[in-house]
């Protein structure tokens, strides 16, 4: 598959101090560390740090990854996102086209071809699930609810075992 990495890693993390969560500790490695294995299925990668079109949170940023990437597709993750790894993505990359978990919207794989059409929608401030409900994407049963698991706060860190530095 033509795919791109992308790391949300441009939150505000209100909810946690506003410390960089990718910098947190989950066995040994930051989860930014963590979630870059993820390049071994991708052809490229990027970090979302801004967006195109500030102050629209997540869907800002997932427009920006499909503006930005030079693939077909864009698997998205989120930089908070500690047990996100290639084998538990493998099912989305197996559909060969735009798949999430369920109703999560992470991980996902993304056409780049929605970027300018969500572009768009972001006058609305659409939700993520907004935006997923609009397209077809394929909903695969999600084995470990942990996968689509994001830390939000210390209390979430700490439950799942993921250090704050």
């Amino acid at each position: 598959m033509n795919l791109t990495l992308a790391i949300l890693a441009g939150g505000r993390a209100s909810r946690f101090g506003g410390r960089d969560k990718g910098q947190l500790v989950y066995q040994g490695r930051t989860l930014l560390d963590r979630l870059l294995d993820l390049r071994a299925v991708c052809e490229a990668t990027l970090i979302v740090r801004d967006d195109v079109v500030p102050g629209r949170g997540t869907p800002g940023g997932v427009v920006t990854a499909l503006l930005r990437a030079t693939t077909s597709y864009v698997l998205i993750v989120c930089c908070d996102m500690p047990f996100v790894t290639v084998e538990a993505v493998q099912p989305l990359l197996e559909v060969n086209g735009p798949a999430v978990f369920g109703d999560e919207p992470f991980p996902g794989v993304y056409p780049t071809a929605l970027g300018p059409v969500w572009r768009d929608r972001l006058v609305t401030n659409p939700s993520m699930r907004g935006l997923l409900a609009s397209e077809p994407f394929a909903r695969l049963a999600l084995k470990d609810p942990r996968v689509a698991r994001s830390i939000n706060t210390e209390a979430d860190a700490k439950s799942h075992g993921v250090d704050i530095p």
